[in-house]
């Protein structure tokens, strides 16, 4: 069968360290565990070790046997620093990660990220990983690893509405991803900042939320969805209790929007109105209820 002329990680991991590093020797790769080690500390993972790798040595593999190298280097990894952090790692917990997701899994999949997120920034950070990198670095997976780091606050909202903690979490994700990436691109930006006022908002820190949206329209003040969402979080039912809403607010980041946007402005035009005829709305209740006791008062009276 074709799949025999492939070495596989099993077959790989059959063989002990010693001879994993006879047969790299006999494949013109001579080093000790001792060199490997050394070696491993400049590489993300095995695949820039085997391009060191093939820097350094006189490589003869041929066939099936090119495929060792890549599963070799694997292989004395997982033995000799299990504990340093490698790509391949990263790239085996996404996917176990999304193969959780579909199964319903997701507070296990949410701290499994968190602790994936936790080793990458200590192992790859010092390194000078920055986040226009990111994708070229980690270029062996089939899933964008700079998607999935905006994946992992997505995932701890989620969660978050059955156990608040992980909001919190999600809050500290955010936070955390910005000021390790000060070169974030706007996507990033917009998503995790966004995500974070949200859920301020959703946990009634009202100021905190508002100050993560101020700071929005200061670096994008044409953005038009900002001043939607951002009103829109003091005063529209799916947003806001009862007990919150602020028309005033909300008008106010109305108009600023309307100032900001130039001719993009007529987007906010429906939101205004709408705050006009909920006041109108909320000031009908009033009088209602006001006259309601002035009956109340008359009756008891008699």
């Amino acid at each position: 069968m074709i799949f025999d002329e492939f070495w596989t990680l099993e077959e790989a991991r059959n063989y002990s360290t010693g001879e994993i590093f006879q047969k790299l020797s006999d494949l013109g790769i001579t080093l000790k565990a001792e060199e490997f080690l050394q070696q491993i500390q400049s590489c993300y993972g095995t695949s820039d070790l085997k391009q060191q790798w093939k820097s350094l040595y006189e490589i003869s593999a041929q066939g099936r046997d090119k495929d060792f190298v890549s599963l070799g280097a694997l292989v004395l990894w997982e033995r000799l620093a299990p504990d340093c952090f490698s790509s391949d790692q990263l790239y085996v917990a996404i996917e176990e990660g999304l193969d959780d997701l579909e199964a319903g899994e997701n507070r296990k999949v949410c701290d499994l990220w968190l602790e994936c997120w936790a080793k990458l920034k200590e192992r790859f950070i010092p390194m000078g990983l920055s986040f226009a990198e990111v994708d070229k670095k980690f270029n062996g997976c089939l899933y964008a690893v700079s998607d999935w780091l905006l994946d992992i606050p997505t995932e701890l909202d989620k969660l978050g509405k059955e156990e608040p903690i992980y909001f919190q979490k999600e809050i500290d994700y955010c936070r955390d991803f910005l000021a390790t990436f000060p070169d974030a691109d706007d996507r990033a930006v917009l998503q995790l900042t966004m995500l974070e006022a949200m859920t301020l908002f959703s946990l009634e820190k009202v100021e905190e939320g508002d100050h993560c949206f101020e700071n929005l329209v200061k670096r994008y003040p044409g953005k038009d969805f900002l001043y939607t969402i951002w009103g829109g979080v003091h005063w529209k039912a799916a947003f806001c209790p009862p007990s919150r809403v602020d028309l005033d607010k909300a008008e106010q980041i109305y108009r600023m929007g309307l100032t900001n946007l130039g001719d993009d402005y007529k987007m906010l035009l429906p939101d205004l109105k709408a705050v006009d005829k909920e006041r109108l709305k909320a000031k009908k209740k009033s009088r209602a209820e006001t006259k309601q006791k002035g009956k109340g008062k008359k009756s008891t009276r008699k």
